[in-house]
């Protein structure tokens, strides 16, 4: 029979310290860890029991520090993130061929991922209900992957990997928004993304590395208010140019691997509303739509 278990927990904390009436320090910690577990039955057959057993245990670690200033017209925050991410996987392929011991293969890798950041963005009313956005993101990544085979058959690539990526960008942020009066808002931003490169784990390949994908988005958003302030909506529409994305491609021998060949655009809108019934109850209701496409 084949299983599919995960086992997750997730634990987070903030802590909101006033400095003064204007400044705020605020620490936010999270961790993650879950349990993969799996068995995967790839003849389907109840008398060759080949088999493919999979044993994968992630922690996922972060930690922020932010400072907040609020004034009249102004408000501004800035601080630092660190985070760190480690995969340990055992792979295990049993085949059952008759005179081949089994496993035929295993699989055991060591995967750490640590991400660090400075940030920081502010918020300046230049003149009345119209209000200034930029923010910065310098973020820098870490990729250390390896990789050990016991291989009889000889089903592998290469005997072992260690491969060591690091990437580092600046990720800008610009938007303005208009108070139309005191119950409704309207924004406009733009803002660049990115997810790091990393390394192909398909047994099949070399453990090739691959190069970040990156996002450029633009959004229009509302904020409305009504009934005196029990009934609140928002609205965002969004798109999204995403490039260099990481997609699995066959090289030239019709093997699959992970390179950043495609180009997409994404669009979409989300609407949400909550409603304030009493002091104890709030109904809440939302809905979006999405739709991608690859142009290459």
């Amino acid at each position: 029979a084949e299983r599919d278990a995960l086992d997750q927990n997730t634990a987070s904390t903030k802590l909101d310290y006033y400095l003064s009436d204007n400044w705020t320090f605020s620490s936010l910690s999270s961790g993650t860890w879950s349990n993969y577990d799996s068995l995967l039955d790839f003849d389907q057959t109840v008398t060759l029991e080949r088999e493919a057993v999979r044993k994968h245990k992630q922690d996922l670690l972060s930690q922020e520090f932010r400072f907040t200033y609020e004034g009249e017209r102004l408000l501004t925050y800035f601080g630092l993130y660190y985070a760190k991410h480690s995969n340990d996987i055992d792979d295990r392929v049993n085949l059952n061929l008759g005179g081949i011991e089994d496993p035929a293969l295993v699989s055991q890798g060591d995967i750490v991922i640590r991400n660090q950041a400075i940030f920081g963005e502010v918020n300046w009313e230049f003149i009345d209900n119209w209000t200034w956005i930029t923010g910065l993101r310098l973020d820098h990544e870490k990729n250390n992957t390896k990789f050990q085979y016991v291989d009889p058959l000889g089903l592998a690539t290469v005997e072992s990997a260690d491969e060591n990526n690091s990437f580092t960008e600046l990720l800008p942020k610009v938007g303005l928004s208009h108070r139309l009066n005191q119950n409704h808002l309207i924004g406009l931003t733009w803002q660049k993304g990115y997810r790091g490169g990393g390394v192909d784990l398909s047994t099949s390949t070399a453990h090739r590395t691959y190069d970040p994908e990156y996002t450029s988005t633009y959004e229009l958003a509302w904020r409305g208010s009504w009934l005196a302030n029990r009934l609140n909506t928002n609205l965002n529409i969004y798109h999204t140019d995403w490039k260099d994305q990481q997609v699995e491609i066959a090289d030239e021998l019709g093997v699959a691997t992970v390179a950043n060949a495609a180009e997409s655009r994404m669009k979409g809108l989300e609407l949400s509303a909550d409603y304030l019934v009493n002091s104890a109850f709030t109904v809440f209701t939302g809905a979006s739509y999405n739709h991608t496409r690859y142009l290459d």
